[in-house]
């Protein structure tokens, strides 16, 4: 069989091998890049039986997979051809321990022209060429000379014609036009309503909007519907959970989904704009953490979601059937701690495009993939954090920074450059329709630390540390230690809070976190750069305990401080390190927690997943903990004279857990921005400091950029 041939009658099917399907009749069924590999081996090879060995070395090109991975390839090929009868098969026989063979009718229906450039593909240029290819059918003197003077005569004739088809062929398209600037007179504001905004999404017509937010009074997240038209905003449901993280217009515009989601637990939901049913109905059952991003792919009539089923998985692209049911994973990784988010469909739907990021790499990477096949087109290495991604047009993609900067990505080399810089607050979300952007804005907000008796924050006092980002109690003395920014870069200051007097250790141009404190107060533990230093406060050297390239998670000082215990993260798998502080060496003792924080003679260990359990000084379970935390968002753990305080940013809460010496659980809930998760306590429990924001009166706006 010749290698150009373009399409192949198998029994009942028609392969396609320039698109990498079957056909049966109109039914199209679409073949994994592996399935297809394994078919055309088959095909190619169907005199005769091929070893699973065989398919091993050629089909997988020598990749370690195991037996169970090609014969699980065998039955989709099975299952796609409709060939399950193992007993009497039609398409694909099966011999124990020799193999497998192809023992359908195969016929080639086609082949592939060879054509050498673009000019000679275009259906004009080809009839030309045959024409003047053509033998004459009169073989006289006369008659050969006449026709080749006629010939001669219409290549001639037809030169200037092929000349000017090849340039008009060949021609570059246009690039597309640059985005007006922005002014006051193409931007209008849309609500004016206080509270947040999470997410928003328009309809294909363009008349509707809808978003999702609070109003202000309440915490509750709900979801509103404007009218372009008429200017109305309509309230269509409220959330079940504590957020309603995003949203999408499905089937014709006559539904929205939206992701319900609560702590530990997301569903996807829909609400009917035809007036049919009042309460939404459930579209995802299936249990997942965290779901975001949802994609509505019309050709299919699927809804394409980011997801996490549990927490410590990769988050990874999933598709529903909103016909059938049922959902499919699109996008995979070997790699541990990766995350994708961000996608959005091409202008033709047939590819997503999305921004990876692993945990420990500060550089996500923007991948595109073929829908069709799940295939990875390509892959550019980003320098910004992305927070939002809109396919502008075939040759661009429009990129939302976590600063607020909209930024345009070319496809063909990866340049970038600003896109609409001169929105006056930074942007959250946006959407693009008809030279018209919806965006929501999110004003700066403005921290304020606070230090607060506990537990009942009766007296209250303002410290006026508007550069800070973290404050710590020291152990040694009464002052606090600061993680503050400037244009300068961070620094890491001691400062008086009677005196309101600042003494600056050192300045970096790298972020950092303070991490611990030895019991002394010279020995500091600092998390920059993805690796663990200790520092040492009176002569501001510091000495790096983790190796570069590893993905450590925190460290602590020992009960009697002779230690650092550490987390490092190894082929996803956690292992837990001793840096012994005399010596300088580093012993692994133990592995499976994300989190060994020393308490006394015991640990809390804390998986992957969040759960705590307490183990004792012979690293044996003692009891499991009735708490969860969350990773990827900040917490702290801390002794303090009467037991351990935890601290986590869960949802739109902060969340506080207090355990005695004795192992009594007392646990408090905080509006965010009313006190972060980044707090410290006092050595004898009395006082907390800590941070809060103003509360954000998000805003959704229109900017036309006709």
């Amino acid at each position: 069989m010749s290698l150009t041939t373009t399409q192949i009658q198998l029994g009942d099917f028609v392969l396609d091998k320039r698109h990498q399907h079957l056909r049966l009749r109109e039914e199209v069924i679409l073949l994994e890049p592996k399935v297809y590999d394994v078919l055309l081996y088959l095909i190619q090879h169907r005199d005769r039986l091929i070893p699973l060995s065989e398919l091993h070395d050629q089909v997988w090109s020598g990749r370690i997979v195991s037996d169970t991975a090609v014969r699980r390839t065998i039955s989709k090929l099975r299952l796609a051809l409709g060939d399950t009868d193992a007993q009497d098969p039609r398409y694909i026989k099966s011999v124990m321990k020799r193999g497998y063979q192809l023992i359908c009718p195969v016929k080639d229906l086609s082949t592939e022209p060879e054509l050498n450039d673009r000019a000679s593909s275009s259906p004009a240029l080809v009839f030309a060429a045959e024409t003047l290819l053509q033998e004459p059918t009169d073989h006289s003197p006369s008659s050969s000379t006449s026709r080749h003077r006629q010939k001669l005569w219409l290549l001639l004739l037809l030169l200037p014609i092929l000349v000017l088809l090849y340039f008009l062929l060949s021609w570059p398209e246009k690039a597309p036009a640059e985005p007006a600037s922005l002014t006051k007179e193409n931007t209008e504001r849309v609500t004016f309503s206080p509270g947040k905004k999470l997410d928003l999404a328009i309809s294909t017509d363009g008349q509707f909007l809808v978003f999702s937010g609070t109003d202000g009074a309440h915490d509750a997240w709900r979801l509103y519907l404007y009218n372009r038209q008429s200017s109305q905003i309509t309230l269509l449901s409220n959330a079940r959970g504590t957020s309603i993280s995003s949203v999408s217009f499905i089937e014709e515009d006559q539904r929205i989904a939206f992701v319900d989601s609560q702590f530990g637990n997301s569903t996807i939901h829909a609400v009917d704009l035809t007036g049919h049913s009042n309460e939404p109905a459930e579209l995802l059952l299936d249990d997942f953490f965290a779901i975001g991003n949802l994609v509505y792919h019309s050709p299919s009539n699927s809804l394409i979601f980011g997801g996490t089923k549990r927490q410590g998985d990769n988050g990874h692209y999933y598709r529903l059937d909103l016909t059938h049911g049922g959902y499919e994973q699109l996008t995979y990784s070997s790699a541990a701690h990766v995350t994708d988010f961000a996608a959005s469909l091409s202008p033709d739907q047939q590819h997503l495009v999305l921004i990876r990021y692993q945990l420990g790499n500060y550089q996500p990477k923007l991948q595109v993939y073929r829908l069709a096949d799940r295939e990875l087109l390509m892959e550019h290495e980003l320098n910004m954090m992305v927070r939002q991604s809109h396919w502008l047009d075939e040759h661009h993609v429009l990129l939302l920074t976590n600063t607020g900067s909209l930024e345009r990505f070319r496809l063909s080399d990866g340049e970038i450059k600003p896109w609409l810089q001169d929105i006056e607050q930074p942007l959250h979300r946006f959407v693009v329709r008809q030279q018209i952007i919806y965006g929501i804005s999110r004003r700066p907000t403005e921290r304020h630390f606070v230090e607060a008796d506990w537990p009942d924050r009766r007296n209250m006092k303002l410290f006026p540390l508007g550069q800070a980002l973290s404050a710590h109690y020291r152990k040694d003395s009464s002052d606090v230690w600061l993680v503050q920014s400037d244009q300068h870069g961070f620094s890491l200051i001691s400062y008086d809070p009677v005196r309101f007097s600042e003494d600056t250790i050192f300045t970096q141009q790298a972020s950092f976190q303070l991490i611990d404190q030895h019991a002394d107060g010279n020995l500091l533990l600092l998390k920059s750069d993805n690796r663990l230093w200790l520092h040492e406060v009176t002569t501001n050297s510091r000495v790096a305990i983790s190796m570069h390239g590893q993905l450590v998670e925190r460290g602590y000082f020992s009960k009697g401080g002779k230690e650092v215990l550490f987390t490092v993260s190894k082929g996803g798998s956690w292992m837990s390190y001793r840096y012994l502080l005399d010596s300088g060496m580093l012993i692994q003792f133990n592995r499976g927690y994300r989190v060994m924080y020393p308490w006394g003679d015991n640990f809390l260990a804390i998986t992957a997943a969040g759960e705590v359990t307490l183990l004792n000084s012979g690293l044996q379970p003692v009891t499991e903990l009735p708490m969860l935390l969350v990773f990827d968002v900040p917490y702290q753990i801390q002794t303090f004279q009467h037991g351990l305080l935890i601290s986590n940013m869960q949802m739109q809460q902060t969340k506080l857990w207090l355990l005695s010496n004795q192992l009594s659980i007392q646990h408090f809930h905080f509006p965010r921005n009313q006190l972060h998760p980044n707090v410290s306590m006092k050595a004898d429990g009395s006082q907390l400091i800590y941070f809060g924001t103003s509360a954000g009166h998000d805003q959704v706006f229109r900017i036309n950029l006709n």
